[in-house]
């Protein structure tokens, strides 16, 4: 048997999921059996199942079962008896070719040993235990000097990744803290803090291709009757999520590929920031320079755009409009072009005939930023001087206050004025060094982001130690900043809560770890079999789950939606993979899904399906496994040894 803490209903990711999402109504169970005595029922039914293998001689899996005399010794290891009612629920135990029990006795034993477990635990004193000092994680850091100083950096995107404990990176006990990234909090606190102060600097404009990672370069041919105007959810287009560094006005450059019969007309190239509206230019490369006199070549021909976009990350979209229109008539298709069509000529040994419609975006590029915003952003202007940004003309009044406001919001509680005065002592000697008083206060922004009290999430012990005590009202604050943004008290503050928009970080993170669509970024399925498969549907997959489990948090729906939900999110390209008709557009929105339909809650959506399926084929068993580990906390036990791998 596995050793472990807790009785059956504590540490459950289902629980955990319940606890954020909304509490299940209370369902009349059916009528349970009369209670077992441990003596009479209970004892000749272990000794009839279970002491055959577990005694005091033979004591497989390490568990001695015989040694457990009385229910005062079952109380006290619950691990053990957690364990043995999820294999006799499972039918793990008794194992072949022992005779099995009847289900009725399974039930009535297993509900005795859990009653007993529960009886247990009521009666306990409550032992919360000392809470670890906990790093904050990369999301964590990243989300926290956002709010302390209203930086758009991501500096944490260059940290190590975070070690994972249960399948979350945010467990004490796993978030060690490295030489190597100690440095990174150095050179971190440095950067940030000259953002918050003095802006990112004379930003010179700069390139960035955009291609995903594995895209086809090849024309591909779409059917049809699949046309989508926009052409956002065909294979042509391209989607790609970029963090742009600073608001400011960016070129885009749309490089296509490809080619399309002479004759036809012009081509309307697109483009969509975050599901936006498109902008479309026209393209024509009839009568250019080409080797070609029975097609038209697109190879290296662009398109640029101008718009002005918020510094983060933002989801672009290029694409070709209307790609089965104005074509030649002998291509068949809407509006055919009114353009004369070439003479046929003959066909040289060896030479392919005229192309199909095959024009596509081959690739992106984003120059800028232009003209961007100069110094620092109003958002930091807010949050560190307090007491109005002056241009330099501060006192030592405003930098006591602004340091002090900026070590209790840093260190997530109030700061004594000895924890102050160090802060102000070093800010106070850059000034009489010759330092401005920006700069000066960059000197003291650096020390709080690398201090422990802000690196580490710490609840101090009160002097007098004794029993368990209520948590503070700073440390519950601290608390549930990070389970969702900023509360103030529990209940009445959690609803005003999910209605802001940084609530999205509950999913992102939570969501993302415990349904595990963060490993999309990394899934390959194999092209020959799934050749439709792209970023754009990758990215549309994971923003599906993101949608429906937002939807879950903000109307408090019930946890067994889950499962059974007839609704979820599509847009066009999603919707169209899905078989599902009516859904026009880049936009998502919510779709009631038909109720003859296998489709029903996440497991059923693409991300869950997708993670849980080998690069060439679905997969029962791991999905199966998926189930059991991140549901239902009931993972399979290991298979036995020299069990062979199963043949593909």
């Amino acid at each position: 048997m596995e050793s472990g803490s807790g009785p059956v209903r504590r540490s459950r990711p289902i629980l955990l999921a319940a606890i954020l999402l909304s509490a299940v109504p209370a369902r009349p169970s059916a009528a349970a059996s009369p209670p077992a005595d441990f003596e009479t029922v209970v004892k000749p039914f272990l000794t009839m199942n279970c002491y055959l293998c577990h005694n005091d001689r033979l004591k497989n899996a390490d568990v001695n079962l015989q040694a457990y005399d009385n229910p005062a010794s079952i109380v006290a290891d619950p691990a053990t008896w957690e364990k043995a009612v999820m294999k006799m629920r499972t039918g793990q135990m008794p194992p072949p070719p022992m005779s099995h029990p009847s289900d009725a006795d399974i039930a009535r034993i297993t509900a005795w040993i859990e009653g007993e477990l529960e009886r247990a635990d009521r009666a306990a004193p409550p032992d919360p235990g000392r809470v670890t000092a906990r790093r904050l994680n990369r999301t964590e850091y990243n989300h926290t000097v956002r709010d302390l100083l209203g930086v758009t950096l991501r500096p944490a995107d260059d940290f190590p990744q975070d070690d994972s404990g249960y399948g979350f990176d945010n467990v004490a006990d796993v978030l060690s803290l490295s030489p190597v990234l100690m440095e990174q909090y150095m050179a971190a606190a440095d950067r940030v803090a000259r953002a918050a102060l003095f802006g990112l600097g004379d930003l010179q404009p700069t390139l960035v291709r955009l291609q995903p990672a594995g895209a086809r370069i090849e024309p591909r041919l779409t059917a049809l009757a699949d046309y989508d105007v926009t052409g956002l959810s065909l294979p042509n287009a391209l989607h790609v999520v970029h963090r742009f560094p600073v608001e400011g006005e960016y070129l885009f450059r749309v490089v296509l590929s490809g080619a399309r019969p002479a004759g036809s007309e012009p081509l309307e190239v697109g483009l969509s920031v975050d599901g936006g509206p498109l902008q479309m230019l026209a393209l024509d490369p009839e009568g250019a320079a080409s080797f070609f006199q029975d097609r038209q070549d697109f190879s290296g021909k662009t398109r640029e755009f101008r718009t002005r976009v918020t510094a983060g990350e933002h989801w672009i979209a290029a694409t070709i409009v209307r790609l089965y229109e104005g074509l030649p008539a002998s291509f068949g298709g809407p509006n055919p072009s009114k353009r004369p069509a070439p003479s046929p000529r003959p066909l040289k040994a060896g030479e392919e005939p005229v192309p199909a419609n095959g024009p596509r975006v081959r690739h992106l590029e984003v120059v800028g930023p232009f003209d961007p915003v100069p110094g620092p952003t109003r958002a930091s202007l807010e949050k560190v001087y307090v007491c109005g940004h002056l241009h330099g003309g501060h006192g030592p009044g405003c930098l006591r206050r602004i340091v002090a406001d900026l070590a209790r919001r840093a260190y997530r509680r109030p700061v004594s004025p000895a924890e102050i005065a160090p802060l102000v002592r070093l800010a106070s000697a850059a000034r009489r060094q010759g330092d401005s008083f920006e700069e000066a206060l960059g000197a003291a922004i650096q020390a709080i982001l690398v201090s422990p009290d802000f690196l580490f999430r710490i609840e101090q012990d009160p002097k007098v130690a004794g029993a368990a005590r209520p948590i503070g009202e700073h440390e519950l604050a601290a608390r549930l900043s990070y389970f969702l943004w900023e509360p103030r008290v529990l209940a009445a503050q959690v609803r005003r809560m999910l209605k802001d928009e940084k609530a999205g970080a509950l999913v992102e993170a939570f969501g993302g770890q415990w349904l595990q669509f963060r490993a999309l970024e990394s899934v390959s399925p194999d092209r020959e079999r799934f050749p439709d498969f792209d970023n754009a549907l990758r990215l549309a997959m994971r923003k599906e789950t993101e949608l429906f489990l937002g939807e879950l948090v903000r109307e408090d729906r019930s946890i067994l939606d889950l499962l059974d939900a007839r609704y979820t999110f599509l847009n066009e390209r999603l919707a169209r993979h899905y078989g599902i008709a009516g859904v026009h557009g880049p936009e998502f929105r919510r779709v009631d899904l038909p109720v003859t339909g296998r489709r029903s809650g996440v497991l059923t959506q693409g991300s869950v399906l997708t993670v849980s399926s080998y690069a060439t084929r679905t997969s029962p068993v791991l999905r199966g496994k998926w189930i059991l580990e991140n549901v239902l906390a009931a993972p399979p036990p290991d298979p036995p040894a020299g069990t062979p791998r199963l043949d593909e």
